[in-house]
């Protein structure tokens, strides 16, 4: 059992003795933040709401956008914000790592765009985490929008300058913190939220766990897809990722440096959180459904056949006992999967071994990642949800 006095969420219990024999104490430090949220950032909403202010959003635009001396009558916590995390750079940021890390990105962005969308999110809505989001119903009933967002701010800290202090990646990735905030202060004030079972809500634990999903569980599927790794190209994929960890309110001792650390804590909050449940496939379901309207895929026949194409190569990635689970259709994931891997290698050599291959290659990838950063001008929506929805005592969505 559990050490007395330990407290943790109902939620990992039944699944503590066995992961901490595995892990050891690194799993007591990592349910410690499943009873908090993020103090930085929850002390400016919590501030702007004693003061009556609603004009967060707007406020935090103008400090991401010129700084935050040109707002004289700033709240103290969102100065404080702004002097201990925003304005100060870590010393480990790299920026000739990043750049390898950005080249990374250029040159297998299909590859990881795919994996996010038929692995690494599947993966992560298989836990608890899922619970916040469907509470809100964001995903379900809208996830055009929210794979939009998701996709615009993995694509906008990874083209060239989007890290730097006025870059998109950079200023969006503030953004979603503060959504976040937002959210948890949403949650304890509606009163419906079962801290006993499921923790705080968007708690650090879980906040961790979607980074270094979308970090070095990224990483590693994109390695299942064929592409070829060096030490020197995954460090500078993760340099990229700590410094948006940082932004986004990461706790400093769960920022990682290598995939190798990152994979450890996805598989320790995986072995202690993973249940395929109806918010699960419902989450799932949206997001696959959601990915060829976002790639702008007008033709319904081409449109169904992205959508079974999708499905496939994630059954083939996820295996067929998840994906028989999460209720996918029955397909031949495992020769899609390796027909993709082989298209995948065949690029990589075809850009060695041609001359200027390369480089044309890294051009029609930045078009098209300008394409998606920008989505044919339409306008994505950062504002906070006013409410949430519950089933009593599950908080599974209707």
């Amino acid at each position: 059992m559990y050490r007395t006095g330990f407290y943790f969420p109902e939620i990992f219990r039944e699944r503590y003795d066995a992961v901490r024999e595995k892990y050891g104490s690194q799993v007591d430090s990592y349910l410690a933040y499943t009873l908090v949220g993020d103090p930085l950032a929850d002390a400016v909403v919590e501030e702007f709401h004693a003061l009556g202010r609603h004009d967060l959003m707007h406020v935090l635009a103008q400090a991401l956008d010129e700084g935050i001396e040109t707002i004289p009558d700033a709240p103290e916590s969102l100065q404080r914000l702004f002097e201990e995390n925003i304005d100060r750079v870590p010393y480990w940021v790299n920026r000739e790592m990043m750049k390898t890390g950005t080249e990374v990105f250029l040159d297998h962005s299909e590859v990881f765009l795919a994996s996010f969308t038929a692995r690494v999110l599947p993966l992560g809505f298989m836990t608890s985490i899922n619970k916040p989001f469907a509470a809100t119903h964001r995903l379900e009933e809208s996830g055009v929008s929210r794979l939009r967002a998701n996709n615009r701010h993995f694509v906008e800290s990874f083209l060239p300058g989007g890290m730097e202090r006025f870059g998109d990646g950079f200023k969006l990735s503030v953004r979603i913190r503060m959504i976040h905030a937002h959210l948890r202060q949403l949650f304890i004030k509606r009163g419906e939220w079962d801290s006993n079972r499921l923790g705080h809500p968007l708690h650090s634990a879980h906040t961790t766990f979607a980074y270094v999903a979308f970090s070095a569980m990224l990483w590693e599927t994109g390695k299942m897809l064929g592409m070829i790794e060096s030490e020197k190209r995954s460090a500078g994929f993760m340099n990229v990722w700590k410094y948006m960890g940082y932004l986004m309110g990461i706790p400093a001792d769960l920022l990682v440096d290598t995939v190798e650390e990152g994979v450890k804590i996805f598989n320790m909050g995986w072995d202690l959180d993973h249940n395929v449940d109806d918010d699960a496939r419902r989450i799932v379901h949206t997001l696959i459904h959601a990915a060829p309207v976002v790639a702008n895929v007008t033709d319904p026949k081409e449109r169904e056949d992205l959508t079974e194409k999708i499905y496939s190569v994630s059954r083939g990635l996820l295996g067929d006992e998840l994906a028989d689970a999460l209720h996918y259709p029955q397909h031949s994931g495992q020769l899609t999967t390796a027909l993709l891997r082989a298209q995948v290698k065949w690029m990589h050599w075809k850009d060695i071994l041609i001359p200027g291959a390369k480089e044309k290659h890294r051009l029609a990838s930045m078009e098209k990642l300008f394409d998606v950063s920008y989505f044919q001008n339409i306008k994505i929506d950062y504002t906070p949800p006013k409410d949430v929805r519950f089933h009593k005592g599950d908080h599974e969505a209707n």
